[in-house]
């Protein structure tokens, strides 16, 4: 992004809050810093994943540290020094949920994740069901190869890929693909007969026994769910206590 100019005038919040807009929206990650008392109090900067400020004042060392501290952990610090002290919080894009398989399962899952805050992409290898019209609250609904379209979408650590992809050849290559990647979660819907065979295909894949234990599978939490919509429920419910830190390593329900 420019830099702009990083005078000591007083910011606008408004042209800070505007350059946070711009920063989530192209997918980038910063920190904002918020002046709460000492000869700065009230004025604030947004600064770059690299702690460069984008907009705003001029930031002592020891701010700008902690600025890539607080990203690094994903939660807010307070900085105090010389009797003045800072707010900084990491400003980051909404998780990621990549959801392979249009069914409709998926069209549920899709309404409810993207309510919750999440940036939905849908993939599918058929048209007809890869449609926009059916999910029109998702980012970017693709079709193509599977593991291909995963690609293009991008996995980071705060992604969650969830497959109801029923051809055991590309599944396999999106979960290969998923459980090598950093991402937060991985989850396959099948049942308990088909979950075993998959899991000895992604051993004898070359996976080792650490990222084939990330799988959760079956996937979605043990509520008794039945429809569509319940099972929904279940895998977002899993997605969101993964991501919190709530459940820990693979397996599933």
């Amino acid at each position: 992004m420019r830099r702009h100019d990083r005078s000591l005038r007083p910011t606008v919040v408004a042209e800070v809050l505007a350059a946070v807009r711009v920063l989530v929206a192209a997918g980038e990650r910063g920190s904002l810093v918020t002046a709460v008392s000492g000869s700065h109090q009230g004025r604030s900067a947004l600064l770059d994943a690299d702690g460069g400020v984008v907009v705003g004042m001029d930031l002592p060392a020891v701010v700008l540290a902690a600025a890539v501290t607080v990203l690094d952990q994903g939660t807010p610090q307070l900085v105090e020094k010389n009797g003045e002290s800072w707010f900084v919080e990491p400003v980051l894009p909404p998780p990621k949920l990549v959801v392979l398989g249009a069914i409709a399962v998926a069209e549920a899952l899709a309404a409810m994740a993207s309510a919750a805050g999440y940036a939905v992409h849908v993939i599918d290898t058929r048209d007809w069901l890869a449609s926009e019209a059916k999910f029109p609250t998702a980012v970017s609904v693709r079709c193509g190869t599977p593991v291909d379209m995963l690609r293009q979408v991008g996995i980071d650590a705060a992604t969650s890929v969830v497959s109801f992809l029923h051809e055991a050849r590309l599944e396999d290559e999106v979960l290969i693909e998923s459980l090598r990647s950093p991402a937060q979660y991985v989850g396959s819907m099948g049942s308990g007969k088909t979950t075993a065979a998959k899991r000895g295909r992604l051993s004898a894949s070359g996976l080792d026994a650490d990222a084939v234990e990330k799988l959760r599978a079956p996937i979605g939490l043990e509520i008794g769910s039945r429809t569509s919509q319940e099972i929904a429920v279940s895998v977002l419910a899993e997605v969101v206590a993964v991501g919190r830190g709530h459940l820990t390593g693979g397996s599933g329900s």
